[in-house]
C-alpha cells in the first residue's frame, strides 16, 4: 500500500489489550503508540486500522477478496512494532460493527491524535464530528440543495466526513435506481480535495465501504472521489461548477505570496488566513446562479477590521441564508 520507511521513527511498543477494553481506550492507546513520533508513524497506525476495517467490511458484504483501493499518491509509512500493527488491525476489524460515518470519524481521530502536535497545528488538521456535519448538511438541504442531481465539493476534505454524509444522502435520494447508476452518480457528482495523501486515501476507502452494497450488487468499483490537490493553487478550472461547496476549512495563517494576493485580492485585508481564503474559494467554486456554501468556521470574520474585505465579498456575492453559533468552547471537537 505504500513505501515503508527504514526506521520506526520512535514509535513505541503497545501492550496487548484485552477485548473487554472499550474502543475509545484502545484508540487512545494506539494513538499514543505513534504519537509525536512522526507523520509517517501516525499514518502507519491509522493505515493498519483502516485496512482491518476494510477487510472486515468487505467480508461482511460477501466481497472478502476485494482489495482496498491503493492510494492515488505515494504514502511513506513508518515501520511499527508487530504488536502495534496487530492491535491496529484488530481495532479496525471491530469498527466494522459500527455505522460507516462513526467508524470513519474514529479512524480520522486516531490519525490526527497520533500526528506530531506541531504538524497538526501548522496544517490545521482537525476533523469534523459527524453531528456537526449532519447539522450543516441539513441546513444546506433547507437552503435548496438537491442530492439527487446536485454536484457537491469539499475543497479541504480531510478524512472524508462531509463526503461520507453527502454520499449517504445521495444514495438515499437515488434509492431504487440501478446500483451501477448510483455508483456512477457518486463518482461524477461528488468531489473532495486535500493536500494530505493519507487523508485522501482514507476518504476514498471510507466512501467505498459505504457503497459496498452497491459495489457487490453491480460488480463495479467506486472510482476515486477525493484527490490530492492544493485547492488554493488549483481551482480555476472548477470555478462556478458546484451546486454545493461544503466543509470545515483549515484555520491559521498562510505564507503571503504574490500568487495568493492575485487570486484572492478581493477578500484580503492584512495577512491572509486559511479559512478566509477557503471562504473566498468557496464563492469562486459555487455556481453563481444559486450555488450554496455550507461551512463550519470560526466566528472572527463576523466583526473587526481584519475581515472587512471578506464580509464585503459575502455581502455582494454570497449573502448568508442562515448562521448558527456553537457557543460551547469544549466538547465539540472531542480531541481539541
Amino acid at each position: 500500500m505504500g513505501r515503508v520507511a527504514k526506521k520506526g521513527a520512535g514509535a513505541g511498543a503497545l501492550q496487548p489489550k484485552p477485548e473487554a477494553i472499550p474502543l475509545r481506550d484502545r484508540e487512545r492507546a494506539l494513538a499514543a503508540a505513534a504519537s509525536a513520533a512522526s507523520v509517517e508513524a501516525a499514518r502507519a497506525v491509522a493505515h493498519a486500522a483502516a485496512l482491518g476495517w476494510w477487510k472486515a467490511s468487505a467480508k461482511a458484504h460477501g466481497a472478502a477478496k476485494l482489495p482496498a483501493a491503493p492510494p492515488s499518491a505515494p504514502l511513506t509509512l513508518a515501520a511499527l512494532p508487530d504488536t502495534v500493527v496487530a492491535e491496529a488491525e484488530a481495532f479496525g476489524r471491530d469498527l466494522a460493527a459500527l455505522p460507516v460515518e462513526e467508524a470513519n470519524a474514529i479512524l480520522g481521530r486516531l490519525y490526527t491524535q497520533a500526528l506530531p502536535a506541531a504538524h497538526r497545528t501548522q496544517h490545521g488538521i482537525f476533523y469534523t464530528p459527524p453531528r456537526l456535519v449532519r447539522r450543516l448538511l441539513n441546513k444546506a438541504e433547507r437552503a435548496g440543495h438537491v442530492w439527487s442531481k446536485g454536484r457537491a465539493l469539499d475543497p479541504s476534505c480531510g478524512g472524508g466526513a462531509f463526503l461520507l454524509a453527502a454520499a449517504a444522502r445521495m444514495m438515499s435520494a437515488l434509492e431504487g435506481a440501478d446500483p451501477a447508476i448510483v455508483i456512477a452518480a457518486l463518482s461524477s457528482r461528488l468531489r473532495g480535495w486535500d493536500v494530505d495523501p493519507f487523508a485522501v486515501w482514507l476518504a476514498n476507502i471510507s466512501l467505498e465501504v459505504l457503497a459496498l452494497p452497491l459495489v457487490a450488487a453491480s460488480g463495479r468499483r467506486l472510482g476515486p472521489v477525493a484527490e490530492v490537490r492544493d485547492a488554493l493553487a488549483d481551482f480555476e478550472g472548477a470555478a462556478g461548477t458546484f451546486d454545493l461547496v461544503m466543509g470545515n476549512p483549515p484555520v491559521g495563517k498562510v505564507k503571503d505570496t504574490p500568487a495568493i494576493r492575485d487570486r484572492f485580492r478581493r477578500s484580503l485585508h492584512g495577512h491572509p488566513n486559511l479559512y478566509g481564503l477557503f471562504t473566498d474559494l468557496a464563492v469562486h467554486l459555487a455556481k453563481p446562479d444559486g450555488g450554496i456554501v455550507a461551512y463550519l468556521t470560526p466566528t472572527s470574520f463576523l466583526a473587526g477590521h481584519y475581515f472587512k474585505a471578506l464580509r464585503r465579498l459575502l455581502h455582494e456575492q454570497a449573502r448568508p441564508v442562515t448562521l448558527d453559533i456553537v457557543e460551547s468552547r469544549k466538547d465539540v471537537f472531542e480531541d481539541v
